[in-house]
């Protein structure tokens, strides 16, 4: 649905692999729908 779930799963692993540190999924999750809105599937 939109698709967003499998933008911020991309973005996190694309975070780890570039600075082998865990990615702040939370912080993602929070930032990306508060640009998509509250009804992101994220």
């Amino acid at each position: 649905r939109g698709g967003a779930g499998m933008l911020l799963r991309q973005a996190a692993l694309s975070f780890t692999l570039w600075t082998e540190r865990e990615a702040p999924v939370d912080v993602m999750r929070d930032a990306l729908r508060g640009e998509l809105g509250d009804g992101a599937d994220a």
